[in-house]
């Protein structure tokens, strides 16, 4: 599952969109309220999953390829000892 690629992201990033919406990544949310904030603006903020999970083992990249197996792994392989 890709929280910003799939259908419904796409979907509701067209809405957004339409509405000229100001793009800010992830890591500048901090930034965007720092100072004045003007209520007339729609902000919006796509996710990733390197956005919203992290490893445990910080000295390695994060790598998508590797999450989703283990995340598919955990899943299905539960009770059946699935190592990744």
């Amino acid at each position: 599952m890709r929280r910003g690629s799939d259908n419904v992201s796409l979907g509701a990033q067209e809405v957004v969109d339409a509405l000229d919406a100001i793009a800010v990544a992830p890591a500048d949310l901090d930034g965007l309220f720092a100072g004045p904030v003007t209520r007339r603006a729609v902000h919006k903020v796509v996710f990733a999953e390197h956005d919203m999970v992290a490893r445990r083992d910080t000295t390695a990249p994060f790598e998508l390829d590797e999450y989703l197996h283990i995340r598919s792994c955990t899943r299905a392989c539960s009770t059946a000892g699935c190592r990744a």
